[in-house]
């Protein structure tokens, strides 16, 4: 039985779970999760009626994974490659996952409140074999189902989401600093036995900033309404780190 990763192509917590998985070579097949549309299956294959449910999913034969992290450990434990869970680095891994956790929902927050104020962001989140048929109520719909990802994500919650995203990103710019460079030649990074999951998650917090050229399949729309006026003049230089991961070590 092959495993099957669902996932948003434009997410950057489903572009942790790629990267860990094709960076240890584990071979799976891909499919595309529409929010709001697809949930209800979702929640058959999950068995969860309640609560909430996401992606990145990972099903494989033991059962279902439904976390970054955790689908980046079973690419730890079943394929090879870079390893991205050196040992001893456990404590670390963990405390930059839940910094980069934090990021992206400060960031989320962001650029969400953006792409409401853009029709053609909206009508980038709908499939493309809907958007004609739809029209402006495609539109709508869209609307609807981001206001709902800010609910259903506590964004209402967030007093001051600039402030936080800015408290995740000074700390990796201070780690960064305070780094050598990595010990196969590439880019600095954050653990010092080298490239780890830790840069992978860090690296995504960027994508509200300034997304990617590779990884995220994002439309132009969304690009824009994702890259942050404010904070990515101030933070070129955590872009440009980011940048040279993708091009060291995402191939």
């Amino acid at each position: 039985m092959a495993i099957e990763l669902l996932h948003i192509p434009y997410s950057p917590w489903s572009e942790k779970a790629r990267w860990a998985l094709e960076a240890r070579g584990v071979p799976y097949r891909s499919r595309s999760y529409q929010p709001l549309l697809g949930e209800p299956a979702l929640r058959v294959r999950l068995r969860k009626a309640r609560g909430i449910v996401s992606v990145p999913v990972l099903f494989t034969p033991s059962g279902p994974i439904a976390d970054s992290l955790a689908i980046a450990r079973y690419a730890a434990a079943n394929g090879s490659g870079p390893n991205l869970f050196p040992a001893g680095a456990k404590p670390a891994i963990e405390r930059w996952s839940q910094l980069s956790e934090d990021g992206l929902a400060a960031g989320r927050t962001r650029s969400l409140a953006r792409v409401l104020e853009s029709r053609d962001a909206l009508r980038e989140m709908l499939p493309k074999s809907l958007r004609l048929v739809l029209g402006p109520l495609g539109v709508k719909i869209a609307e609807q189902g981001v206001r709902r990802t800010l609910r259903k994500y506590g964004s209402a919650r967030q007093t001051d989401p600039a402030s936080a995203l800015r408290a995740v990103l000074n700390e990796l710019r201070h780690a960064l600093g305070t780094t050598v460079p990595s010990p196969d030649g590439g880019p600095k990074t954050l653990l010092p036995q080298g490239f780890s999951f830790a840069d992978i998650a860090m690296a995504q917090v960027l994508s509200f900033v300034s997304p990617p050229g590779s990884g995220l399949r994002i439309g132009r729309a969304n690009r824009a309404a994702f890259t942050d006026p404010e904070l990515a003049p101030e933070y070129a230089d955590l872009i440009a780190w980011r940048d040279a991961l993708y091009s060291r070590y995402r191939g």
